[in-house]
């Protein structure tokens, strides 16, 4: 009796957890996803449920479901102790390519961000979740980091713009 009841346990257990659900839509106008080039025009949409956005991260719009076009805040960059490891999109994370954590936005957006300091700009693509610290709003790689001239101050105000 107590081993049949530890079966089912298991089995309820193992079923529940196959179960997936979706937290991002992305509509693309005409399917494009790929090599980004700065002076291509997109008509990329992203829209998500601000589950947790900082107070420094507003979005344009006020709506459950809002699209996210800007937002500013502060930025900071992973150690070198991150570089090889995977990130939670499921790549592993090399520090010397221009990528992004951030808590929401769908894996793949690319962002144009600038440096208010010195109006220094970068484009990173999202591969992971992040940053935990929630007075932030972006974690870059160390490439993007050195790019924003950032590296000896390590946290950032920086102004984010979803471009595609």
């Amino acid at each position: 009796m107590k081993s049949s009841s530890v079966i089912v346990a298991v089995v309820v257990l193992f079923i529940s957890g196959c179960s997936s659900s979706m937290r991002f839509s992305s509509t693309l106008a005409s399917g494009q996803i790929g090599n980004y080039s700065p002076h291509q025009k997109t008509s990329r949409s992203l829209t998500y449920s601000p589950r947790t956005r900082s107070d420094n991260e507003k979005p344009n719009e006020s709506s459950q479901d809002s699209v996210l076009t800007s937002f500013q805040g502060l930025a900071s960059y992973y150690g070198n102790e991150f570089n090889g490891r995977m990130t939670s999109s499921g790549e592993i994370f090399d520090q010397s390519r221009y990528t992004a954590a951030h808590r929401s936005l769908p894996f793949g957006t690319f962002l144009l961000v600038t440096n208010l300091k010195n109006n220094a700009t970068v484009v990173v693509r999202i591969n992971d979740r992040g940053p935990f610290k929630m007075e932030r709003v972006l974690d870059l790689s160390y490439a993007a980091a050195e790019e924003l001239d950032m590296l000896r101050d390590g946290v950032l105000e920086v102004s984010v713009r979803v471009i595609e």
